[in-house]
């Protein structure tokens, strides 16, 4: 895909799609609740989910943390299949990943949820931000 390309030119990074579509996120964020799922939340905006940008197999995404201090159990992580892909204003969020609670000693690791954004059969995020950001 080149520069010149209709497709590349629509990509645009995480953060930028981030702040641009800060409904899209909220709207995820209060679907996953009414689903039993608490996502974890901007300090400063309570209904803003934090959103992390990730790398996968599908390409450039996202990850949020569920805010549970625990693992999963076998109906969550059913119903997290069941619930993805999720469509919010002609965008696609597909699950690419989930991690389960993890610690150590000193350090603790919420359960996430990693996705690629789609629109049109797209992800419309693009390889090279990540790269930039690496």
């Amino acid at each position: 895909m080149s520069k010149n390309d209709t497709k590349y030119q629509k990509m645009i990074p995480m953060r930028e799609f981030y702040k641009q579509n800060t409904d899209i996120f909220r709207i995820l964020a209060a679907y996953l609740k009414v689903k039993g799922f608490r996502i974890d939340l901007h300090r400063d905006d309570r209904d803003l989910p934090t959103i992390n940008s990730s790398m996968s197999g599908e390409g450039p995404g996202g990850y949020f943390r569920i805010e549970q201090y625990k693992c999963l159990d076998p109906g969550q992580y059913e119903l997290i299949d069941d619930l993805f892909p999720i469509r919010i204003k002609g965008y696609d969020f597909k699950k690419v990943a989930v991690s389960d609670f993890e610690y150590d000693d000193d350090r603790i690791w919420k359960p996430s949820i990693s996705f690629v954004i789609y629109k049109g059969n797209h992800n419309i995020l693009p390889y090279k931000e990540l790269m930039d950001y690496l």
